[in-house]
Order: C-alpha cells, then structure tokens, then sequence
C-alpha cells in the first residue's frame, strides 16, 4: 500500500537521554495552586530544575509525596505532604503548579492502590509500619501510612491489615480509576509488522531542503476517509494501533467506520526528481529543551509540560496540513522511538521558529491501558 499526500515525516537527532517513560505520569496536576502547611519546617529549599528532573527527584525520594514548580523562577519545592495530610490545604497561587503522586490523593487504583484506608466491610487499616513483623512479603516504597495496597500482586486487589482483632487482615473496594476512551486509534488492514522501529537506511544525494527530502518512514501512517482521501497522518505504535492528533477528528464520538489506515515506504532510493507533494518526505530537526524553548518567546510559553520542541531552522522546513498526526521519531540504540506527534499550527514549517509537538512518553501509561482494554 502506498502512502501520499504530502505525508511528512520528521525525525530527531541530537537527543542526549534514551527515551523513557516520563516520571510525570505518577503525579496529578493542580495549576495555579499551592500546597499550604500550618507548620512547614520539615519543606525542602527550592531546586532550580526542569519539571521533568522535580519529578524524577521527588519520586526517588520515600518522604516525598508531592512538589510545587514555581512557573516564575523554574524551580520545585519538595514536599513531604499531600492534600489528604493533616494541617494541609490548598490555595491559589498563580505562580505555582502543584504536583502530588497519585497513590496519595486518589481513592481508585492507581499503582499499587489509592488514598482508601478502609475494607470492603468498612474496618480501618491498621498501619503498615505496626505490621512489620506480620509482613511475610517483601517491603515496598508504597507501604506506608494506612493505604490499601496490593504488595504481594494478591488477584483480589488491593488489601490490609485491618484494626479489628477478628479480621486480621481484608480486602478492600476500590474500583480502578476509570479510563478515557481513545477516539484516534483504528485497526489497519492486514498490516505486516516485522521490526519495530527499524527501515531500510539510505543516502539522498539530491533533493529539496526545503519541505523534506524523499524517504521512507515505515510507521508513518496516512488516514483516509470514506471517498478515500487522505486527510491526516498518524503514527502505527502497534500491530494493530494507531495514534494521531485529536484536531483531525469532529469528536471524541466521532463515527469511524469507513475510515482506513494506510502504511508502506515510498521511494527508497528516489532521483533527483522526486520532490512532488505526493512524495513520503522526511526532514530532520534537533530536540532542544522547553525551557530554551520558551526563550524564543517573550508574551508567552511556546510550550507547555506534555509538549516537546525542536530548535527552529534558517529555512522553511516543517509539518503543514495533511500532516497533522505524523510521528516525529528519534533514533535511540539503533531503533525509531515515537517521540512526538504533529499538531496543527499557526503556518507552515516556519523559518527560524521553533516547532513543537506533543510529548508522547506523557501519555505512555495511557496508551498501554487503552491497548489492554481491546
């Protein structure tokens, strides 16, 4: 199957870090907000880091539950504390965005448990620490306080030990946390998937800097509608899956049958004519960081926690309508890693602009429990 219509792949060079999971998936985001202590001696000075760096920080850390990110000065407090604590409250406060991990302050299933601290027949937990000598299995960083947890992986949920002397120990009825539902992804015709992330490499000697060179990007996908019409990219993140940009579709309900998705490599060896619109074209950018990114704006942030960017470039050189959806992949131990999708902007590849996408390993969790749902 062939793919065209001005279908644009871009790929990342230059990215230091393998790609990983984003430590940002394990907390729950307040904006404008700040978490307020009567006594707050036991607060952490202020890290001037990245929020990506906040996270990972306070999640390597057993007495910290939750940081605040100071939008003005870029920069974290860690914090022993959440909303559910004693003597905690929340306030407004513009110039913060409070973080809190989520096994603390949601009451569904969420890791190992949530914020429930009762069983199914309504008897208190006792706390993990008063059960160590009952504790016939390994100790792990989320067994504290008095949460239902699931440490020895038990196939009826989360449990406890329980204060009533004739119940040593119940289970308790947390539902899992309720899960979007995924209006982008739609199921390829017999697809062969044989190597994930792999292509055939080759060298372009002649071709067009400006809107790509051709190329081939075998997990780029082209949706078409139901006169068969390409309309948006997409990324094929599995056998069976594809992900895109929510702007190419009418609703999250939108009716997709009829709707196909088409992959296949175009022209892997191409002459010095084959710079056409209905070309596979790729183009290559280099990752920078967000807060470099933010620089090149003085009104406003050019982007925001689940996006990532690309240094701009002296040319016109970038995504434009029809391409929305397309993945933007970077080379990580010899194999193309998804690590952005086109979104739609303001023009087309501008010059001396810096692009920006959404960050898929936000989203990594998300995408793995909706694939589990089907």
């Amino acid at each position: 199957m062939l793919l065209g219509l001005s279908a644009l792949a871009l790929h990342a060079i230059g990215l230091v870090a393998a790609v990983q999971r984003s430590p940002l998936n394990d907390y729950q985001r307040s904006k404008a907000t700040e978490l307020v202590h009567l006594y707050e001696g036991n607060v952490k000075e202020e890290i001037r880091e990245d929020v990506h760096i906040c996270a990972k920080k306070c999640s390597e850390l057993l007495d910290c539950r939750s940081f605040d990110y100071n939008l003005r000065s870029r920069s974290c407090r860690l914090l022993p504390w959440t909303q559910a604590s004693a003597q905690v409250t929340m306030q407004k406060n513009i110039n913060y965005d409070v973080y809190q991990k989520k096994d603390y302050v949601r009451d569904c299933i969420v890791g190992d448990g949530g914020t429930a601290n009762r069983t199914r027949k309504g008897i208190p937990c006792r706390h993990w620490s008063e059960t160590s000598n009952e504790l016939q299995i390994p100790a792990t960083d989320s067994l504290q306080e008095n949460y239902c947890r699931n440490p020895d992986r038990d196939s009826h949920g989360p449990w406890c030990y329980t204060k009533d002397p004739n119940t040593p120990f119940d289970y308790c009825a947390i539902k899992p946390c309720a899960l979007p539902h995924l209006p982008i992804s739609i199921f390829p015709d017999n697809i062969a998937f044989d190597s994930c992330g792999k292509r055939l490499e080759r060298v372009v000697k002649k071709g067009r800097m400006v809107g790509g060179v051709p190329g081939n990007s075998p997990w780029t996908v082209s949706l078409r509608n139901r006169q068969g019409e390409h309309f948006c990219g997409g990324s094929l993140v599995k056998e069976d899956w594809v992900i895109s940009t929510r702007q190419c579709f009418s609703s999250c309900d939108a009716d997709l049958s009829g709707y196909r998705a088409m992959v296949g490599t175009l022209f892997t060896n191409p002459g010095p004519r084959t710079g056409h619109e209905g070309v596979l074209k790729v183009a290559h950018f280099y990752v920078m960081s967000n807060d470099d990114c933010n620089t090149y704006s003085k009104s406003r942030k050019l982007v925001l926690d689940n996006e990532i960017c690309t240094r701009p470039m002296p040319v016109e050189l970038g995504a434009c309508e029809g391409d929305y959806g397309g993945p933007l992949a970077c080379l990580t131990h010899d194999c193309w890693v998804l690590e952005g999708v086109i979104i739609p902007t303001r023009g087309c590849g501008k010059r001396n602009v810096p692009a920006v996408f959404t960050r898929v390993s936000i989203y990594v969790d998300w995408i793995n429990k909706v694939m589990k749902m089907m």
